[in-house]
C-alpha cells in the first residue's frame, strides 16, 4: 500500500511539478533552507532532487523506495523544528 502511495504521489509530481512554482525557477542548493520547503510539491521536488545527487554521486542507479521514504521522513522531521535547517545538510 505505501509502494502504492509512493508511486501515485511520484507520478502527481511529475504532472504538477514543471507548472509549480513558476516564479521559483532557480534555488541555490548550498543557501536553500527548511523554510524554502513551502508546500508538499517543494518537499517532492527537493527529496527528487536529493535522491538523483546522491544516486550520481555513487553512481548507484537503482530506486530504493524504503531509503526515499526514511529520507522523506528525516527531511519532515528536522524541518518542521528548524526552519534555518541548510538543506544540502541533509546531504552528509
Amino acid at each position: 500500500m505505501k509502494k502504492l502511495l509512493f508511486c501515485l504521489l511520484l507520478t502527481l509530481f511529475c504532472l504538477v511539478a514543471p507548472f509549480a512554482h513558476a516564479a521559483k525557477v532557480k534555488v541555490d542548493m548550498n543557501k536553500a533552507t527548511c523554510a524554502d520547503i513551502e508546500d508538499e510539491n517543494d518537499l517532492l521536488v527537493f527529496i527528487s532532487w536529493v535522491d538523483g545527487y546522491l544516486s550520481a554521486k555513487s553512481g548507484d542507479m537503482v530506486i530504493d523506495l524504503k531509503t526515499i521514504e526514511t529520507n522523506l521522513a528525516e527531511i519532515v522531521k528536522t524541518c518542521s523544528s528548524n526552519d534555518k535547517f541548510k538543506l544540502k545538510d541533509f546531504l552528509k
